[in-house]
């Protein structure tokens, strides 16, 4: 899974420490997180139904239409951490840097794809950010991945060019196999 099945996993084990009874987790993924978020917008508000869940539950609703008001249906109790994303590349591919990813798209517009979980997540904006920024018309070709590791397997087989994906993930799983580059976030972590 991704950063929240970890999360969720590790705080259902302190809860249910805590508590003294059983947590469990019921990951509901799809549709950039809407699965989950309605199915705990539905649930009694009896406090035994925690959502755990990133900025799409924001996101989600200014792209389209939702059956939750993410002000109204919720009340947040806690925030958990964050997950900054990185640009990963194959190291044949020969993109090294920002600036060789730029050079490639707008030397092959249109041809090159990338990786993202869906259309309004946060992988999916933060490349049409960059897109926009480096001035790269047309877009390459978005290709859709359930999960980022997936988008990362579509990395490594040439489905993908350069998945924007959470830089723990790309880091301590597959960094003998992505070259990383690009990391975004409020912190910087080494590069490995």
């Amino acid at each position: 899974g991704g950063p929240g099945d970890v999360t969720g996993r590790l705080l259902a084990k302190a809860l249910a420490e805590k508590l003294k009874t059983n947590v469990i987790v019921e990951n509901r993924v799809g549709a950039v997180g809407n699965i989950g978020i309605i199915a705990a917008s539905r649930a009694q508000p009896d406090g035994y139904t925690l959502l755990e869940t990133s900025n799409v539950i924001v996101i989600n609703p200014s792209i389209k239409p939702v059956s939750y008001d993410p002000l109204k249906s919720f009340a947040s109790i806690a925030y958990i951490g964050a997950s900054p994303n990185a640009i990963v590349t194959r190291p044949g591919s020969g993109i090294t840097s920002v600036a060789d990813l730029i050079a490639k798209a707008k030397a092959n517009p249109g041809k090159l794809t990338y990786g993202t979980t869906g259309v309004g997540s946060v992988s999916d904006l933060a490349v049409a950010r960059a897109l926009f920024a480096f001035g790269i018309a047309p877009a390459p070709l978005s290709v859709w991945f359930a999960w980022p590791a997936q988008a990362r397997s579509g990395l490594m087989l040439s489905v993908a060019t350069a998945p924007a994906t959470q830089v723990e993930r790309a880091c301590d799983r597959v960094v003998e196999t992505l070259a990383r580059f690009a990391p975004a976030g409020t912190t910087r972590r080494p590069a490995t």
